[in-house]
């Protein structure tokens, strides 16, 4: 009789642990490839059954290959967050964890032009809009012995899309105005007392540029930023103009439409110094081609 009750026992036993056994599986988490985009950062992997976190792995994403752990057999919500803040970038919801199967979740890694679940925002596609104001006086154009002032103000509107974390393309279209003022002692017409010589030019320009960010522009949008590009000016006005007294003299049709720029800025928004080189001469022979260079600053409203 004894006997019987020890293999009694002994049965219930195993049966109540192969049971338990039997209600358990293995469920792994991994993602496909992150890439450079978060290398640096940690990873945070919540698995919650009815909004109760049951189990949570934390790890340096450059260190992570897989999450793997043993759950009861249920209904689990799988989730993952990137440096502890609690930005929910991916969520599984309804995952079944059956008896004696194993689960592999795997999921596809946000890019920088991911939109955070939680605020919809994203730093990789933005516009601008941009008030410019230049010179470009002798103390610039030192050999420019012609023109005694330059003065030019322009307004823009742009965008920027990243390429990868530390650089970006951009364009942008406005129009700018510019008078450049002759010196007393020199003009066109030598032998002609003159109040005052003038150009008078009204354009609309479109410039292309690369945009190189000293910060991660896939996590901030704004810092220290440097930018280099060309710029084509599509003459709408251009005027010689002289005056004297009364009497003011226009001439018209005096220029080209081969008016290209080099553009460099280097700034922090809002505020940012613009450099201007001309590369081309749009001007009949005649007429001396405004200075060269022009530098100056601008007010970027926006980014």
């Amino acid at each position: 009789m004894g006997n019987v009750f020890k293999i009694l026992i002994l049965s219930i036993f195993f049966s109540s642990y192969l049971v338990s056994e039997a209600q358990t599986s293995v469920v792994n988490v991994g993602f496909r490839d992150f890439g450079d985009n978060y290398i640096d950062d940690h990873i945070t992997i919540q698995i919650s059954q009815e909004e109760v976190v049951v189990s949570e792995y934390k790890e340096f994403i450059r260190d992570f290959e897989i999450f793997t752990d043993t759950l009861n057999v249920g209904t689990y919500t799988i989730s993952y967050f990137i440096n502890f803040n609690k930005d929910l970038l991916g969520e599984i919801k309804k995952i079944e964890i059956k008896s004696g199967e194993e689960t592999s979740i795997f999921f596809h890694t946000p890019t920088v032009t991911k939109d955070i679940i939680d605020s919809n925002t994203t730093f990789n596609d933005f516009g601008y809009a941009l008030l410019s104001l230049s010179t470009g006086n002798s103390s610039i154009n030192a050999d420019n012995e012609i023109f005694s002032a330059y003065n030019q103000f322009g307004f823009q509107i742009g965008g920027t899309s990243s390429i990868i974390n530390y650089l970006k393309i951009g364009q942008q279209f406005g129009s700018s105005m510019n008078y450049t003022y002759f010196n007393e002692s020199k003009s066109l017409y030598p032998n002609f007392v003159k109040d005052t010589e003038k150009y008078y030019y009204w354009n609309l320009n479109y410039m292309v540029f690369l945009r190189a960010t000293f910060y991660n522009n896939s996590k901030r949008s704004r810092g220290l930023f440097m930018d280099g590009g060309i710029s084509y000016n599509f003459p709408l006005l251009f005027r010689h103009v002289l005056v004297k007294g009364d009497t003011k003299t226009v001439t018209k049709k005096i220029h080209h439409y081969n008016d290209f720029s080099a553009v460099f800025r280097l700034g922090f928004a809002p505020v940012a110094f613009t450099f201007e080189y001309r590369l081309t001469n749009f001007l009949d022979t005649f007429y001396p081609e405004q200075p060269k260079m022009k530098a100056g600053i601008s007010f970027i409203f926006g980014e």
